[in-house]
């Protein structure tokens, strides 16, 4: 009977947590500036809550999908769930020794090579000298890197250090609880294809796992439950498709809108500029007046769907360039509720209205971290 009772404890019980953070409201420009404000008191903050009383329990076997859009909160709980944060109150119920955190890129050193990145990054992860000189040659295979390695890796596009940091990412055994944080999209058509076979691989080995994707197909496809964020609160926990389609509902033109936006003039005008410049744009013509269905919008409904090839793409989430702009389009959908941080190309750029905003520079708060953005391209 006490083994039973064993058996049936849930692997992760996340108790009411929250996490703030004290972002700085002044603009110190170096570390005398910092000191001095210190001592004299002059340091003023302002509190951020990433995550607000957050509950929710994990089953051993359960592959959990967490969803929301960017600043929601995911990566944030990730980090606690593993060990890497210490929550502001509530506590993490969970065997940290069995825990596999999978994120890209981790302690990349842009001056080393390839070759030192994969033991400094692999040290980093939890492998030993032993099973990194074992499997040095699959990882360097995997990623498809056998001429570049001994090149420094800040010589490197953004596809090409994703692919070596996906294929160290995933080198080692699987683990007990799996967390992937982000590695679902991975390098060109033909590497994600190769990398969603090894996640999908190491998601029904038979461990726990979570999930952070953007991709609402992929959290369909694989899991068994699902969690959305929003703004650091939970929304909804359930079955894929009811949270996913919730998700979805929220998440494209003519829903909710935030409290701001329904008493701001200008940000209606904003928006309606931006839904008439793209309903313009979805009629798929050129300069010249001339039909262009290769790639598009078209206007369905209250939505705007990304249209490739005459046939819409309701798979496609991330920032796609049509009409001389990025546009960031989820599941197919274009959001032009969205303003704040996306990940394209190795870089998080401001998306405001929906769209890049190459005009803005400033400071942008994204998973609990301050951004400094200059012409809509943070830096760092």
């Amino acid at each position: 009977m006490e083994n039973e009772k064993k058996e049936t404890k849930p692997a992760i019980i996340v108790n009411n947590v929250s996490m703030r953070f004290k972002i700085s409201t002044g603009n110190v420009s170096g570390l005398k500036e910092f000191i001095i404000n210190k001592i004299s008191h002059k340091s003023t903050y302002r509190k951020f809550y990433a995550l607000r009383n957050v509950s929710f329990e994990v089953n051993k076997g359960e592959v959990v999908g967490i969803i929301g859009t960017n600043g929601s909160g995911k990566s944030t709980l990730l980090r606690i769930i593993s060990g890497a944060l210490k929550p502001t109150s509530g506590n993490v119920v969970v065997d940290r020794r069995k825990i596999q955190l999978l994120t890209l890129g981790t302690g990349f050193d842009s001056e080393l090579t390839a070759r030192e990145n994969v033991y400094l990054n692999g040290a980093i992860i939890g492998y030993s000298k032993e099973f990194l000189d074992a499997n040095y040659d699959k990882i360097v295979e995997f990623a498809e890197l056998q001429n570049f390695m001994d090149e420094k890796v800040k010589n490197f596009s953004s596809g090409m250090v994703s692919r070596l940091g996906f294929a160290i990412a995933t080198a080692g055994k699987n683990a007990d609880i799996l967390i992937l944080d982000e590695v679902l999209s991975v390098g060109d058509e033909f590497f994600k294809e190769k990398s969603m076979k090894r996640i999908k691989e190491m998601i029904h080995s038979g461990a726990t796992v979570l999930i952070v994707s953007h991709s609402l197909s992929t959290i369909k496809e694989n899991c068994t439950k699902v969690i959305w964020l929003n703004k650091g609160k939970l929304m909804m926990i359930g079955r894929p498709k009811k949270v996913c389609d919730a998700y979805s509902r929220m998440n494209v033109p003519g829903a909710i809108k935030t409290k701001s936006a329904r008493k701001s003039d200008s940000s209606k005008a904003a928006q309606n500029a931006a839904k008439k410049n793209v309903q313009k744009a979805a009629q798929g013509r050129d300069n010249q007046g001339k039909t262009v269905r290769k790639l598009g919008f078209i206007k369905k409904g209250n939505d705007f769907i990304l249209v490739k090839n005459g046939v819409p793409d309701l798979k496609f989430t991330g920032l796609i360039n049509i009409y001389e702009a990025w546009w960031y389009v989820v599941e197919g959908r274009l959001n032009l509720e969205y303003t704040g941080l996306v990940y394209n190309a190795g870089f998080y750029w401001y998306v405001s209205r929906g769209k890049i905003d190459v005009t803005f520079s400033g400071k942008v708060m994204h998973e609990g971290k301050e951004y400094i953005v200059k012409l809509g391209k943070a830096l760092g």
